[in-house]
């Protein structure tokens, strides 16, 4: 975990860094702000040490600096701030330190306040991937790794907004898989799960790396493809095709060819400003017309593509 000394007096640095030494710290020092921020933002720094005794920067100003980075991991701030002066503490923490160190401190002290900011930092971190890894399982179809259908209606919305706003065409292709339990009751055996994780995989390598892959339904997957008119999405629909139908797929113990059927349908809106009701309206039509061609692929046979 890297360390940051944020000190201007020769003395007082000389001393930080010959324990930061001794207790052999990663750290970097800087006298003055504009230095501190440029090794925040290109170092990874988790732990800032500003003593409040700064002569070339506003200390304060530089907590709310540091405060308003984007960085993708919490910087802890101890403030160093002269014992007899409580009023500088007070500033320090509103200005964003989160803990402090009084002057004049031995190596014990400093030792202490860092180790506090690790065992503050760890905590934090575990609490950010916790909620990561939340956010991942409520956006993640669990059997393909692929987006799950709340997460690709809220890129199809995103997307169709953006087609109206720039009067771009928009493709959406539905692949239905056919002869597996999961089909019918939304859960499947294990060979059925790994005929869709197969199928998921060629689906998602077959498209465009812009384009957003997810399984729709238990055995329904939604390609979305920004800025495809009708024409080159039916191109993309062959490819899907040929990808589905090439090497039979491994599930479980057995060797199979499912059956499926591909539907395709395009929009080319024009550019103008849209009311949310109105793009939610466009959405649920274009829900209706790509699931009705998925129904006459099916009905056409077994492997087909069918445009609406």
């Amino acid at each position: 975990m890297k360390l940051l000394v944020v000190v201007d007096d020769r003395v007082a640095g000389a001393a930080m860094r010959k324990v930061l030494e001794r207790e052999r710290f990663d750290f970097a020092c800087a006298s003055d702000a504009a230095s501190a921020v440029a090794i925040i933002r290109e170092q990874a720094i988790r732990i800032a040490i500003i003593d409040w005794a700064l002569h070339a920067a506003d200390p304060a100003a530089l907590c709310r600096t540091i405060r308003s980075l984007k960085k993708s991991r919490y910087v802890h701030i101890v403030a160093v701030c002269p014992r007899k002066s409580m009023g500088d503490v007070i500033d320090a923490m509103n200005a964003g330190a989160d803990d402090y160190l009084l002057t004049p401190f031995d190596g014990h002290e400093l030792r202490a306040r860092i180790d506090v900011g690790r065992r503050m930092l760890g905590s934090y971190d575990r609490l950010v991937d916790s909620q990561k890894k939340l956010l991942r399982l409520t956006r993640e179809d669990p059997v393909t790794g692929l987006m799950n259908r709340r997460a690709l209606f809220d890129v199809l919305l995103a997307e169709l907004n953006r087609a109206v706003r720039e009067g771009r065409p928009i493709t959406v292709i539905l692949v239905g898989l056919a002869g597996t339990r999961a089909a019918a009751s939304g859960t499947g055996t294990p060979a059925d799960d790994d005929l869709v994780r197969e199928a998921g995989e060629r689906l998602a390598r077959t498209c465009r790396p812009y384009d957003t892959i997810g399984r729709y339904d238990a055995e329904e997957f939604m390609a979305i493809l920004p800025n495809t008119r009708q024409a080159d999405a039916e191109t993309i629909a062959v490819r899907i095709r040929d990808a589905l139908a090439g090497v039979p797929y491994q599930a479980g113990d057995d060797s199979v060819q499912p059956a499926f059927g591909i539907g395709v349908h395009s929009i080319s809106p024009d550019k103008r400003r849209i009311q949310k009701s109105e793009i939610e309206h466009l959405l649920d039509g274009l829900i209706l017309k790509v699931r009705a061609a998925l129904r006459q692929a099916n009905a056409n046979g077994d492997n087909q593509i069918a445009v609406q």
